[in-house]
């Protein structure tokens, strides 16, 4: 079985609702996007509903998309 090696850091993060975001969502997926532009996805762990505790974000490395090659494309044949 392969060996999954996670780092754990904790952040806190401060902000005036009516100076920057204004709702929770709206600061994640600011937030999610500064990641992606690295190459970065961010994925909300969700905890137990109704449990109050920490948001968690679980960042992996984006998975690039193969382009099709022409003989992979429909209406196409392989030579």
């Amino acid at each position: 079985m392969a060996r999954t090696r996670l780092v754990v850091l904790e952040y806190l993060f401060m902000f005036d609702p009516e100076e920057t975001w204004n709702s929770l969502s709206a600061f994640e997926t600011d937030l999610a996007k500064s990641f992606a532009e690295h190459g970065v996805e961010a994925t909300i762990i969700k905890s137990i509903e109704g449990q109050q505790g920490k948001r968690v974000l679980l960042l992996q490395k984006k998975q690039e998309l193969q382009p099709l090659s022409e003989k992979d494309m429909p209406g196409r044949k392989g030579k």
